[in-house]
């Protein structure tokens, strides 16, 4: 997987300059989903971000998310014809996993943090 600073190729900016992205492939039945989440983070710098008050958890992919995932897998009339709404979307695999499974249209939405929605778009553009 390729390792990627989104936050200084982006914009140069320190925010996340710490953090090291990978992307990752997940097989959700059918789908590939690849996206860009941060990797392992050693403890001082899940100290710094604290210390900072950064928040990283939209930059990740959680067993929450594989979990709906699973569920809009098996289900897939619960997304099929419909618009959905993803609040707290972070790496946006569900909200993705929705479209291919059939939905019209989905929104992706997530807390104003520049880089995580910066993560979020880079995201969409992978799939």
């Amino acid at each position: 997987a390729a390792a990627v600073d989104a936050a200084a190729a982006e914009d140069g900016s320190e925010s996340g300059s710490d953090i090291d992205y990978e992307e990752e492939a997940f097989e959700l039945g059918p789908h590939t989903l690849r996206v860009l989440t941060a990797g392992t983070l050693p403890l001082e710098v899940l100290l710094r971000l604290q210390e900072a008050q950064e928040e990283i958890s939209g930059r990740r992919v959680w067993c929450g998310s594989l979990s709906l995932a699973a569920l809009l897998l098996a289900e897939p009339a619960l997304v099929e014809r419909r618009v959905v709404v993803e609040l707290g979307a972070g790496s946006g695999v569900v909200g993705m996993l929705a479209l291919a499974q059939g939905a019209r249209a989905a929104v992706l939405t997530d807390r104003d943090d520049a880089t995580t929605l910066r993560l979020l778009r880079g995201n969409l553009a992978l799939n």
